[in-house]
């Protein structure tokens, strides 16, 4: 699950939605309590640092200030974390049977969604409850394992 939302500061935040999924109930009710309205939605952010810079740059054109993210490769988090805010919405993760996943979505459906085995993955299926939405701080440390002599 991939949920990207860019925040804007000041009043009524405009946030652009990037994800191939929708939101849970409680996520859009965070949004809404938080008064952050979407006002884009897209399935995903370019791979190349000079197209992802552009692009903020563009939404910072429209007064955007952040990234809120479930999940975002390092490299992507990088690159963002020198251009923008990043905010995720936490989630926690359960791995269990089908018999036993609809009781658990059934006990906060309006937080959990049910997620099944990818084709041939076995069949522990996941399902993922929203907990909330933090800023994340991304500190980048370099440890050098090899050198030219």
């Amino acid at each position: 699950m991939r949920n990207i939302i860019i925040i804007t500061r000041g009043g009524r935040m405009k946030v652009v939605l990037v994800s191939r999924h929708k939101l849970l109930p409680s996520q859009e009710k965070a949004l809404k309590e938080l008064k952050w309205q979407i006002v884009e939605q897209v399935q995903q952010l370019p791979e190349d640092p000079k197209q992802l810079s552009e692009l903020v740059q563009e939404w910072k054109e429209k007064g955007v200030q952040g990234v809120l993210t479930v999940a975002l490769p390092p490299h992507i988090l990088a690159t963002l974390s020198k251009l923008i805010d990043i905010y995720v919405f936490k989630m926690k993760a359960y791995t269990l049977p089908e018999s036993e996943v609809k009781k658990l979505v059934e006990e906060k459906p309006e937080y959990r969604v049910a997620l099944p085995p990818p084709p041939g993955k076995g069949e522990l299926w996941r399902v993922v409850e929203f907990v909330g939405i933090s800023k994340v701080k991304v500190v980048i440390e370099e440890e050098e394992v090899y050198k030219v002599k």
